[in-house]
């Protein structure tokens, strides 16, 4: 899946711009916990989550979590396995992850 042209991850957002104020900081946290919450609420932890994987809308300031290669499903016990893969898309039957966009405003249900 490519990358939407208006979008830049935190990483770089944050080096273009130099710091946060506490206001973009706030949101784009609040974002962040929602979006992991939702994951989680629908059984799934990301486990690399990081500036380079959290994209920022310039214009919406919309966050979208990428990159779910490392995640895998929730359940009790140790986790050592991957269940993600590199795919664009994601049936609802498949039972691997996914590494195309989660966004969170997706995730509200």
């Amino acid at each position: 899946m490519e990358r939407p042209e208006r979008v830049k991850d935190l990483f770089d957002h944050i080096t273009e711009s130099g710091s946060l104020d506490e206001d973009e900081a706030r949101c784009l946290f609040r974002q962040i916990v929602k979006t992991t919450l939702a994951l989680h609420d629908a059984g799934i932890v990301h486990r690399d989550i990081k500036d380079e994987n959290i994209l920022v809308d310039a214009e919406s300031r919309d966050i979208r979590l990428i990159d779910f290669g490392s995640g895998t499903f929730l359940h009790d016990g140790v986790y050592n396995d991957f269940e993600g893969e590199e795919t664009e898309a994601q049936s609802s039957s498949s039972s691997s992850l996914s590494s195309s966009f989660i966004y969170s405003e997706q995730l509200k249900g």
